[in-house]
């Protein structure tokens, strides 16, 4: 009842800014709840600026979905990139050909894992990146085989070392029992 979109969308342009985010949720409903898209045309027919959709963008079928029913201009993505980080390289395959390559394995997951980390370390100092990271690992690992288990082993390390250690052992692991897993390669390798 009190939701003042319009009248803060026209302010927004008129104080200069080149664009404005959407986020189609209210702000009783947080992150609960479905986003509506339904404002995004709306607020474009009284702005001359870029309108960028937030909220509900999950995966690149989303994006697409967003495109094609608001006519936005741009899509933000968020807790989307949490459980599937190559959601950005999915989505601008999924826009430029009308597909994209799901399966990411679990190798690749590692490595950009690793990485990942690395760079919240060198930004926030070791003892907080890790500690910080650990939001994280359940994305990353999500449906391999055996992740919760290396999920809590992982909550419990306080270097970089330590978790970087643990996953090449983890990898090994996989890579030694690639046989063993054959049932299971395709929940393994590629959930």
């Amino acid at each position: 009842e009190s939701i003042k979109i319009f009248d803060v969308a026209k302010m927004v342009e008129q104080v200069g800014a080149k664009a404005i985010t959407i986020h189609c949720r209210t702000r009783s409903q947080g992150h609960k709840g479905d986003p509506d898209w339904n404002w995004i045309p709306r607020v474009k027919e009284m702005v001359n600026i870029p309108v960028i959709l937030n909220g509900g963008v999950l995966g690149p079928e989303d994006a697409e979905r967003a495109f094609n029913e608001t006519d936005c201009d741009a899509v933000m993505i968020a807790r989307g990139a949490i459980a599937n980080p190559w959601i950005f390289a999915q989505t601008k395959q999924l826009l430029l050909t009308g597909k994209y390559d799901d399966e990411v394995s679990i190798y690749q997951r590692i490595d950009l894992m690793v990485e990942h980390l690395r760079l919240s370390c060198e930004s926030k100092g070791e003892r907080r990146g890790v500690l910080e990271f650990r939001k994280y690992y359940s994305g990353y690992l999500k449906g391999f085989y055996n992740s919760a288990k290396l999920r809590s082993e992982l909550m419990s390390f306080l270097t970089i070392k330590d978790v970087v250690e643990h996953l090449e052992a983890f990898r090994s692991i996989i890579q030694q029992n690639y046989d063993q897993f054959d049932q299971n390669k395709q929940q393994v390798l590629n959930p």
